[in-house]
């Protein structure tokens, strides 16, 4: 199979940057809210996208990694068992508005009761 460039370096980082535009247009100060990255390639995302928000804004979000390796629908599945990544997050979530990296953006407190038993 032939790889296929779907976006340069440059189309890239307007893409992120036009994001980063409308995650502050839509939680203007950031003050109520947490990003997470999904390890471990939406830990990238998410740097990239604090790095761009403080350069934007000047506002540094709260912002932390977390490993789903346990619960990826694929787990037993494999030839080789999946390595777990770190969770890191440094921070309560509870009653904050939090994105992850795959930018879906909720309050914790309905995530959980949403999926917590």
């Amino acid at each position: 199979m032939q790889k296929r460039l779907v976006l340069d370096q440059q189309q890239i980082d307007i893409t992120l940057k036009r994001f980063c535009y409308q995650l502050i247009e839509n939680h203007d100060d950031f003050e109520n809210t947490v990003f997470l990255g999904l390890q471990p390639r939406g830990t990238l995302l998410l740097d990239k996208i604090v790095a761009l928000l403080k350069e934007i804004s000047g506002v540094t979000v709260p912002s932390g990694y977390l490993d789903a390796t346990f619960h990826r629908d694929d787990f037993r599945r494999r030839d080789f068992p999946l390595k777990a990544n770190e969770t890191k997050i440094d921070f309560l979530v509870e009653g904050k508005k939090w994105c992850s990296s795959t930018m879906y953006c909720t309050k914790a407190d309905q995530f959980v009761q949403r999926w917590m038993p």
